[in-house]
């Protein structure tokens, strides 16, 4: 019996000891993440609130998704980083990104106040403005000057520099809308509005998931493109050439694309500029 008590004895300390540099190892497999990088070994990126489908998606039971999600995943998983969401409003996010309560972001250099505060990504996928309209009322706008004397939705707070001195210069009307789902269910139920500038993805996305396929018109009028990409925090600089290389990989293989053609892929013969 004395026997049986020793060897249990022994048992239980060799369990502790093994949970003991279990929980060694484990920290220092955090602190080598840390120190290979001078970062934490999680990117808290910001998803924004409700998420910005395609590119950022919340399903209903909270599941994330999107054309930026997936590649961030990617991005993440080569650094040996955790990923965590965070839905911060527009507004907000800079203020996060340098106070340290926010890693990273998606967004274009151009739509940046002072981008030198940030480190940028190279493009992950191309961000076109378009005009949508109704299929049964047309604008045929086929250059700026087409859209003299019209009424066009546009979201708030989106900047679109090829129409600003049309804007500016009242030769159309600006309405602003909270989102593009509003601004297609505004076009769709007939309101005397010509059309709406949008995302020509997240208008694509949205009017696939509503099944109005048959409800609208992208006008030939070709607007401001820009490259998507993903914004970090100042600190996380010293990684950026890595999450480039990265981006190459995906591009050059291939899987980039199919990222994108899981969601929107962009036809170019509908899409003017592509």
């Amino acid at each position: 019996m004395h026997g049986s008590r020793h060897r249990i004895k022994i048992r239980l300390f060799l369990l502790v000891i093994g949970f003991w540099m279990l929980g060694i190892n484990v920290v220092q497999a955090m602190d080598q993440a840390e120190q290979a990088h001078g970062l934490p070994p999680v990117i808290r990126f910001n998803i924004a609130p409700g998420g910005y489908p395609p590119y950022t998606i919340i399903d209903a039971d909270g599941r994330v998704s999107g054309i930026m999600w997936d590649v961030m995943q990617v991005l993440a998983k080569r650094q040996n980083l955790t990923l965590e969401t965070r839905q911060i409003p527009t507004k907000r996010v800079n203020h996060f990104l340098l106070a340290g309560r926010l890693d990273a972001t998606m967004r274009a250099i151009e739509w940046t106040p002072d981008p030198d505060r940030f480190a940028f990504t190279d493009g992950v996928v191309k961000a076109h403005d378009v005009i949508f309209s109704a299929r049964n009322a047309p604008i045929d706008a086929h250059t700026i000057n087409d859209l003299k004397g019209r009424t066009l939705l546009a979201n708030l707070g989106y900047h679109h520099p090829a129409l600003k001195p049309l804007f500016e210069a009242g030769d159309i009307r600006r309405v602003d809308v909270p989102n593009t789902l509003e601004m297609l269910q505004r076009l769709n139920a007939g309101a005397h509005f010509d059309g709406g500038i949008a995302n020509a993805r997240a208008g694509q996305w949205l009017i696939r998931q509503h099944g109005w396929e048959n409800a609208f018109h992208i006008e030939p009028v070709k607007l401001d493109v820009t490259e998507y990409r993903l914004m970090f925090a100042p600190q996380w600089a010293p990684l950026v050439e890595a999450f480039n290389q990265t981006l190459l990989d995906l591009r050059q293989s291939g899987e980039l694309d199919g990222i994108i053609s899981r969601y929107v892929p962009i036809d170019p013969q509908t899409v003017p500029g592509t």
